[in-house]
């Protein structure tokens, strides 16, 4: 029987070495939905300031800031932000290392926060949680707003352990697999990648979900309030097995 410890906190350390920041590079900082995710928060401040939480390489601040908004980003990773300097032909967005549950900038008056991508789920205590809910709330103006990309837990469909085959292609192969642990609202997910005559390399990472309502709760204890909720970037609405969500909280004014 294997051990069933897990080092969460380093499982997840792990994504931000030079090695995973390779291969994000080269497997995922292209997506299908990036251009909707860019148009959907111009949209809500057009010409304003922008905080993204966990900027990496610039997926979707580069593309943001063309569109006219003032775009500051923060990540963990130095490895990432080498990869956004690259990117970011045009000097166009303004990069910080911080961590999502402590940072603090000397601008306090944006007027979007916003961590995609699942992001707030790599922080695997509700304690963390909030605290990030905390500061992005701290760094908005009155009225602004905090946008969220997470797990819809209500509408995921959870699978097995068994690892299946994501992308096929000439002499390549990438592969994935999850394990569930509902007890403690975790999912750890894996990523094989095999390239003919290389070393097969391997992702891992730990998400902690929450349902809607304990995210609520969180942005209401920070002073937020739920503006909007969509199932994507298109303002689809939720429904019963939507497997994703965006919450677009806003901050309370005085009035």
């Amino acid at each position: 029987m294997l051990n069933p410890k897990i080092d969460l906190d380093g499982m997840n350390k792990y994504i931000y070495d030079s090695e995973w920041s390779d291969l994000w590079q080269t497997y995922f900082s292209e997506r299908p939905t990036t251009q909707a995710t860019a148009d959907f928060l111009a949209s809500l401040i057009p010409g304003g300031r922008a905080l993204e939480i966990g900027i990496g390489s610039g997926r979707v601040a580069i593309p943001l800031a063309a569109r006219g908004v003032k775009v500051t980003g923060i990540d963990t990773s130095v490895h990432m932000l080498k990869y956004l300097e690259k990117n970011d032909t045009e000097c166009s967005v303004e990069a910080i290392q911080g961590d999502a549950q402590s940072f603090d900038l000397a601008t306090k008056d944006f007027d979007l926060v916003y961590f995609v991508s699942w992001g707030l789920h790599m922080l695997l205590t509700d304690e963390a949680q909030q605290a990030c809910f905390d500061r992005a709330s701290l760094h908005l103006k009155k009225g602004g707003y905090f946008v969220i990309e997470l797990m819809c837990s209500e509408g995921y469909p959870f699978g097995d352990s068994d690892i299946k085959a994501l992308k096929i292609d000439k002499g390549s192969v990438i592969a994935a697999g999850e394990i569930h642990n509902p007890t403690q609202r975790l999912l750890l997910n894996a990523y094989l990648i095999f390239n003919d005559g290389e070393a097969p390399r391997v992702h891992t990472s730990a998400s902690h979900y929450c349902t809607a309502d304990q995210l609520d709760i969180m942005a209401s204890n920070s002073g937020l309030e739920l503006y909007h909720a969509y199932e994507s970037w298109d303002r689809a609405p939720i429904i019963e097995d939507s497997p994703t969500m965006i919450r677009v909280y806003r901050k309370c004014r005085d009035d």
